[in-house]
């Protein structure tokens, strides 16, 4: 019979970098059973990170639980602000660069 994984063992199997967030979520990810281990595996491997990630938080405690995924709401609209300034920006960037384009033309054209 396979021995028990414990958090020290997790801990200690990734790189340094790793370690503080083993630590965070190393105990929910030692609460699973095999199914859960399984599905949460498969969800890695597909390139679904969102359902990995709710089967992990699936295993915090109630406060802890709806703590995290606040954070993770927060963080999301956090890169969703982000990301719709940087767009802004490249269409102004790609419009300045047109305008640009179309005042060469016409100059030669003329």
């Amino acid at each position: 019979m396979p021995r028990a994984i414990t958090l020290d063992d997790l801990i200690d199997a990734v790189p340094e970098q790793f370690k503080e967030i083993i630590m965070e979520y190393g105990p929910a990810l030692l609460k699973m059973a095999g199914e859960e281990f399984k599905k949460w595996l498969q969800s890695i491997i597909k390139g679904n990170t969102m359902e990995a990630y709710r089967i992990l938080v699936s295993q915090f405690d109630g406060d802890e639980k709806l703590d995290e995924l606040n954070s993770l709401e927060d963080a999301w609209q956090d890169a969703n602000e982000a990301n719709a300034e940087s767009i802004e920006l490249q269409k102004a960037a790609a419009t300045a660069i047109m305008k640009a384009l179309l005042t060469a033309v016409i100059g030669i054209l003329i």
